[in-house]
């Protein structure tokens, strides 16, 4: 097929020139004039007839050759097209004119698109005739071109070197040649690491424009900087990794035995980075019951140690092989550890939960009181019994003792519990040795003497039968409960309850005021008189104050009677409106408020007067309760209990020794005397 350089316009517009030029030619051959340059036809040729390329890769162009139009006369020539068959092209930069006596240069080149040998030609169509040169050349296949891309880099994270993970990292080949499609041979790492380095690839007939992967692999076979190269064409890529290890100071922790839940001293391994890369660790584990414990933090810089201490606490009689587990990245190491545990000794603790002190027990009484002791095994060892406890002391007989002990776990409890029954009267002390601890326990028995003093309303008598010690149960009156009547209702504060030891002599006459409890009324309630002891002459022995009296406000909750304190004189009254009076002492009686307060019991100890909205005192001291702010009454005592609008309770006393508690007792106060 031909190919023309000039469009059909340029080939018109041509034409009319040529036919103006023969014309004009025409003219002046046949009317010559002096000194006219008779016009030639151009004569042309070409520089050669023919060009051979050489060979050239398929897909590419050849470097341009050239082809001479050459005119040889003094007119010029117009060209009218340059035309190519096969795989040739041609240009010209004349704009279509040869000019006189010079020449046009064509510019060839040769692209074939097989490979072959090819023919061709050139013609060149000008005014004055056509011109052709033949045209060779051969197709040969093309060299690949690799282009070559390191996608995920070239760099490998540093690597554990007992562990043999394996990191990749992946290269893309590109053929960027043309004509031939390439298969990559055999791939080969250079490098003092080449050992630690793999290649593989699918770069099998990889056509150009098409691309394939190589993929290179590193497993650090030894410390430090690892470093290869692979090479592909013309292309070399280097490769960069690193392997790190770390050295124990053993392989091996042998525990001596030890007690079943006791913990055995620690035992170290050091851990040790010689080489030149950091090695990160992370936490220590170690398989129970043994536990790790470390100095050692997240990374161990090269040439520093660090210690993982382990310790050891069996639960079991029996041996314990387990592993110690120091990790990195990509790995760890491990330490056997051994150890066996063996029987231990138990250690009891104890706590006396409700006091070693027995109240004082009638001996006709055939109902033991108790106390309980909680036992606690705080050795080592399997679980145990707790050895059988013993009682010694001069009333060893008096107390018993029983437990469920019969299989104790470290830091496991059990209950022991204390029985006291009075043989005889008097001081009954004896010591219980449970578990290698000695409790000292208090107990007195009596014998009644038919002396037990209730709530008759006025001050009673007692005369001492014989010479000796006595020891009087003493308890106070409760306060009175408000009756409710559609408002809250709060119970009185409970009396005190005191035991005083005095000696007397036969034929004392002693003074007995057994309190009353406070009267009652819908919001309101007299406060709890006192219970007295005294020698005739009013010299006290043994007083239980009284409790306050509770109304409809429950808080602040009314007082009990109130412990060893005081002066002997009425309470006072609080600042304030609607305040009760106060409760009676053994000396002075109570202040008066909103209502009266007791008298003193050297007065005969009459509570507080009743009246309009207000309800009496009990007997012993206690005050009137109610009012415009529906007070509580206050309790009697040896000192009164202060006025206010919640009652207060009265305080007690002992010549002798004495005991204090707020009795379980409600109601009215009670006297016994005990021997």
């Amino acid at each position: 097929m031909k190919k023309s350089l000039l469009t059909p316009v340029a080939l018109a517009v041509a034409a009319v020139c040529l036919s103006a030029q023969a014309f004009a030619q025409t003219y002046e051959l046949r009317q010559p004039r002096k000194g006219l340059v008779v016009q030639e036809t151009p004569l042309l040729s070409l520089s050669t007839s023919a060009i051979a390329f050489t060979d050239q890769a398929v897909g590419t162009t050849s470097s341009a050759a050239t082809l001479g139009v050459v005119n040889s006369r003094n007119s010029p020539a117009t060209i009218l097209g340059v035309s190519t068959t096969g795989p040739f092209n041609a240009s010209t930069s004349c704009n279509g004119v040869v000019p006189a006596n010079g020449t046009c240069p064509v510019s060839l080149t040769f692209a074939p698109t097989e490979v072959n040998s090819v023919a061709g030609s050139v013609t060149v169509s000008t005014n004055v005739g056509d011109y052709t040169a033949t045209l060779t050349g051969t197709g040969t296949a093309g060299s690949p071109v690799w282009t070559v891309t390191a996608v995920s880099g070239t760099s490998f994270n540093s690597q554990f070197v007992p562990a043999n993970s394996v990191q990749s990292r992946t290269l893309t080949v590109a053929n960027t040649g043309v004509g031939q499609a390439f298969s990559l041979p055999a791939l080969a790492l250079m490098g003092d690491a080449a050992a630690d380095y793999t290649a593989t690839s699918n770069c099998q007939n990889i056509a150009p424009g098409q691309s394939c992967t190589v993929t290179v692999s590193f497993d650090a076979q030894g410390t430090g900087t690892r470093t290869a190269s692979l090479t592909l064409g013309s292309t070399t890529t280097d490769f960069t990794g690193s392997g790190y290890d770390f050295d124990l100071s053993t392989t091996t922790l042998a525990f001596p035995d030890t007690a079943v839940n006791a913990t055995s001293a620690g035992l170290t391994v050091q851990v040790t980075n010689p080489y030149s890369v950091t090695v990160p660790l992370s936490a220590p584990t170690a398989a129970s019951p043994y536990t790790a414990t470390t100095n050692c933090t997240s990374s161990l810089a090269p040439n520093a140690s660090c210690q993982v201490t382990v310790t050891f606490r069996p639960t079991a009689l029996q041996a314990y092989p387990r592993t110690l587990t120091i990790p990195t990245t990509g790995g760890s190491k491990t330490v056997n550890l051994t150890g066996t545990g063996v029987d231990g000794v138990p250690v009891w603790t104890v706590t006396a939960n409700s006091g070693t002190s027995f109240a004082a027990q009638d001996v006709a009484s055939t109902t033991p009181e108790t106390r309980t002791i909680t036992l606690r095994n705080t050795g080592t060892g399997v679980a145990k019994p707790l050895p059988t406890p013993s009682v010694t002391g001069a009333a060893a007989g008096d107390y018993s003792v029983t437990h469920n002990c019969t299989s104790v776990a470290v830091n496991g409890t059990c209950t022991v519990t204390v029985s006291f029954d009075a043989q005889a009267a008097g001081t009954r002390n004896a010591t219980v040795n449970v578990g290698g601890n000695a409790l000292d326990y208090a107990g007195f028995g009596f014998s009644s003497v038919g002396s037990e003093f209730n709530f008759v309303g006025s001050i009673q008598q007692y005369t001492v039968p014989e010479t000796g010690t006595y020891t009087f149960e003493v308890i106070g009156a409760q306060g009175g409960t408000n009756t409710g009547g559609g408002y809250s209702v709060t119970p009185g504060g409970r009396g005190a309850e005191v035991r005083c030891t005095v000696s007397l002599q036969a034929g004392q006459v002693l003074k007995m005021l057994v309190g009353g409890t406070g009267g009652a009324a819908n919001t309101y309630s007299g406060g709890g008189g006192g219970s007295f002891v005294t020698l005739l002459d009013n010299t006290p022995l043994c007083i239980a104050g009284g409790g306050g009296g509770g109304n409809y406000l429950s808080s602040p909750a009314p007082q009990p009677g109130q412990g060893f304190s005081g002066n002997g004189n009425g309470g006072t009254v609080t600042t304030g409106s609607g305040m009760a009076g106060g409760g009676g002492g053994l000396l002075t009686a109570g202040t008066n408020g909103a209502t009266s307060g007791g008298a003193a019991f050297i007065n005969g100890g009459a509570g507080g007067a009743a009246g309009s909205g207000i309800v009496a005192g009990g007997f012993g001291g206690g005050s009137a309760g109610g009012a415009g702010w529906w007070a509580g009454g206050s309790g009697g005592g040896y000192s009164g209990g202060i006025g206010a609008r919640t009652g207060s309770g009265g305080t007690s006393f002992s010549a002798g020794e004495g005991s204090y508690t707020v009795t379980a007792r409600t109601g009215n106060g009670r006297i016994r005397v005990l021997r």
